[in-house]
């Protein structure tokens, strides 16, 4: 494709995929690996019980709730809290003003704004794994699985107790 017909994203992306000096997996292995099941799980099932209490999810009385509003609280009380169910929560909340949208101009555009979330080390913030040892070891076991799943290979590590290391309990 001659590039001047192209956008602006699709030569970067062309770009990085030319320079990159790493393997790529294929889109199957970027499908499982680029998603949480856990959070999905628990995404459906809150949305079940919500369905109970609040009515289904195609139901007109979901465009009575303010889901703008339930985010910014729930984010603040993730913040205060650490509880990880606020952020399944806002991720419903989330998917419910997407399809029932509250915004008079609700639309989707996609497009690169170049407003990227903050990576943690720009912020000052020590990455999670660094605060919390448990994380570290599941974070190492995660990314040794998803080496293995794209063929990257490597030699198991142990954690200081000689076995090897597991995802943190849910």
């Amino acid at each position: 494709m001659d590039s001047t017909k192209r956008t602006v994203t699709e030569c970067i992306r062309q770009h990085l995929w030319d320079t990159l000096d790493k393997k790529m997996p294929d889109l199957e292995i970027l499908r499982q690996t680029e998603w949480s099941s856990a959070f999905e799980q628990c995404m459906r099932n809150r949305l079940i019980m919500g369905s109970f209490r609040y009515g289904r999810f195609c139901s007109r009385d979901k465009w009575t709730y303010d889901m703008l509003a339930g985010m910014e609280k729930k984010l603040a009380a993730y913040r205060e809290s650490g509880n990880t169910e606020n952020l399944v929560d806002i991720a419903n909340y989330a998917l419910l003003e997407f399809h029932h949208p509250s915004h008079p101009e609700a639309h989707f555009h996609a497009e690169d704004d170049h407003s990227h979330c903050p990576r943690v080390t720009d912020t000052g913030t020590p990455p999670l794994a660094e605060r919390e040892p448990r994380l570290k070891e599941a974070f190492r076991a995660e990314q040794r699985a998803i080496d293995d799943l794209i063929g990257g290979g490597h030699e198991a590590e142990t954690t200081s107790q000689g076995s090897s290391p597991g995802r943190p309990e849910a």
